[in-house]
């Protein structure tokens, strides 16, 4: 297993509450289960991130939902 760290964004997102990233989840693509997910409020700060333990060879793929402008799907990757 390896520890991996999700920041989304190049540069930080607003976290406000009326604009903020409520939520990122991340998909195991083979089983296309979600694997872990994590909820964020206006106060968190930012970028929002998430950590996790994930086993070695996994493809994922990051999610995020932004009560503003909706889903947004990230491109998939493989664990090393």
């Amino acid at each position: 297993d390896q520890d991996i760290e999700i920041s989304i964004g190049l540069k930080p997102h607003v976290m406000e509450e009326d604009h903020y990233i409520e939520l990122v989840w991340l998909k195991d693509v083979t089983q296309d289960k979600i694997v872990l997910a994590k909820e964020f409020s206006p106060s968190d700060e930012s970028p929002p991130t998430l950590k996790a333990r994930v086993p070695h060879g996994v493809t994922l793929q990051p999610y995020t939902f932004c009560n503003s402008h909706f889903l947004w799907k990230g491109e998939p990757f493989e664990t090393i």
